[in-house]
C-alpha cells in the first residue's frame, strides 16, 4: 500500500481521470493489499472535489466506486453496481471474492457451501479452491468439511469500516458492556 499512496500523494495535485483509473487498478489489483482505507478515503474526498467541478470522467467515478467496494463491501455491491462498474481482471475478481469471504467469516464461524456461492458468485467445486487461497493468502484460518458442506473459520483478519459498519460495532460493544456490567454487579451481590 505504501507504494500505492506514494504515487497518490505525488499526482495528487494533477490528479487526473486516468490517474485516478490507474492508482485504483493497481491497488485492486495488487496480490498483497487487502486493506484500502487509507487510499480510499483521501481519494474519494479529492475525486469528490473533482467531480463537483466536472474534472472527472464517469469511468473515474465508477472505478472510485469499485475502490469503496473493495474497502468495505462485498461481491454482490460491485454486481449492485450494474453497468457503471467496470470489468475487473481476474485477480481482482478472487480478491473481492475472498474479501467477501473475510466479511462472511467475520459474522459467524461455521459457513455454509451454499451462502458461500450466493455471496460470492462461484459454483459449488470453487468454493474449496476459494477458502484455501484465502488461507494462502493469511486473510483467514479454516477448514473446509467437503462432507458436511461447510467451512469452519478459526480466524479472519478484519475488514475496514465504514461510518455505519462503525455504528453497528458501538451498539454491539455497548450491550457487551451493560451485559457486562450486569454480571458484575450479580457477582458482586453474591459474595
Amino acid at each position: 500500500m505504501e507504494q500505492i499512496l506514494t504515487l497518490y500523494h505525488s499526482t495528487e495535485s494533477r490528479l487526473t481521470s486516468s490517474i485516478v483509473i490507474d492508482l485504483v487498478k493497481r491497488a485492486t489489483g495488487n496480490r498483497s493489499i487487502y486493506g484500502f482505507a487509507e487510499f480510499y478515503e483521501p481519494l474519494r474526498a479529492r475525486t469528490g472535489v473533482l467531480s463537483q467541478a466536472n474534472a472527472l470522467s464517469e469511468a473515474a467515478e465508477a472505478w472510485v466506486d469499485v475502490l469503496e467496494v473493495f474497502t468495505y463491501g462485498t461481491w454482490k455491491d460491485y454486481v449492485g453496481l450494474g453497468y457503471r462498474a467496470p470489468e475487473l481482471n481476474e485477480a481482482q475478481i478472487t480478491k473481492l471474492r475472498q474479501l467477501t469471504l473475510v466479511s462472511l467469516a467475520g459474522r459467524s464461524a461455521r459457513l455454509g457451501f451454499d451462502e458461500i456461492v450466493e455471496a460470492t458468485g462461484v459454483e459449488v467445486g470453487q468454493v474449496e479452491g476459494l477458502v484455501v487461497d484465502a488461507v494462502y493468502a493469511d486473510l483467514l484460518d479454516a477448514r473446509v468439511d467437503t462432507k458436511e458442506q461447510a467451512v469452519v473459520v478459526a480466524r479472519a483478519v478484519g475488514r475496514d469500516a465504514n461510518k455505519e459498519r462503525l455504528a453497528e460495532l458501538g451498539r454491539v460493544l455497548g450491550s457487551w458492556e451493560g451485559l457486562a456490567v450486569g454480571l458484575i454487579r450479580e457477582t458482586s451481590q453474591r459474595v
